[in-house]
C-alpha cells in the first residue's frame, strides 16, 4: 500500500520545499545532467506543492511555484528562455487567481480568514506580474515599448520593497531589479 504525502500542513510543506531546493543546489554543484533524477525529482516536489496550496502555508507554495519556473527556465535553451519564464509566470499568475477546482477554491474562500497571508499572496501575485512584465520587455518590440513595460515592472517592484510584506519577497524583489531592471 502506498500512502501519498500530504502537503497540507506548514511543517511538511516547508520540508518538502527545503528538500526540493537543496536538490537543486546539489544539482548545480555536481554540474549533473538536466535528466538527473534528483533534480526531476525537485521539479515533482515544486509540482506538488504548488498544486496542494493552502493559504494558511503561503509564501511556501507561492516560492515553490516561482523555484519551479526559475528551474523550468533554466532547462530551456538559451535562447528559448524568456519566452519560457513568461509563459510559465502567465500560466502560475492564471493558476493562482483560479477558483475553478476545489482546491484553488478552498484557498481562494480561505482569504478572508487570513488577512496577512492575503497581504503576502497579493504580494507575490504583484511580484508575478513585475516579473511578466519584465519578460515582455525582453520581446522583440520597439525601444520605447520596452521601456514602458521595465519602468511599470521597476514601479511595481519598488512598491513591493516599500511595503515590506515579506522578507522572501523583499529579496526576490530586490534580485529581480538587479537581473531586469
Amino acid at each position: 500500500m502506498s500512502l501519498i504525502p500530504t502537503l497540507r500542513s506548514e511543517i511538511s510543506a516547508q520540508a518538502c520545499l527545503e528538500r526540493a531546493r537543496l536538490r537543486v543546489a546539489d544539482w548545480k554543484q555536481r554540474k549533473a545532467h538536466p535528466t538527473d533524477p534528483e533534480i526531476q525529482k525537485a521539479m515533482v516536489d515544486f509540482k506538488k506543492l504548488t498544486l496542494q496550496r493552502t493559504l494558511a502555508n503561503e509564501p511556501i507554495h507561492l516560492e515553490a511555484a516561482l523555484d519551479y519556473i526559475a528551474l523550468q527556465t533554466e532547462l530551456e535553451l538559451p535562447q528559448q528562455q524568456i519566452s519560457k519564464e513568461l509563459a510559465l509566470l502567465t500560466k502560475a499568475k492564471h493558476d493562482f487567481e483560479s477558483a475553478e477546482d476545489l482546491l484553488s477554491k478552498d484557498y481562494q474562500e480561505s482569504r478572508a480568514k487570513y488577512p496577512q497571508k492575503t497581504k503576502i499572496y497579493e504580494g507575490y501575485l504583484r511580484f508575478i506580474e513585475a516579473c511578466i512584465l519584465c519578460c515582455q520587455a525582453k520581446q522583440p518590440q520597439s525601444e520605447e515599448a520596452q521601456n514602458k513595460l521595465r519602468a511599470k515592472a521597476k514601479e511595481l517592484l519598488l512598491q513591493i520593497v516599500d511595503d515590506r510584506i515579506h522578507p522572501t519577497l523583499t529579496a526576490r524583489c530586490q534580485m529581480q531589479l538587479e537581473r531586469f531592471l
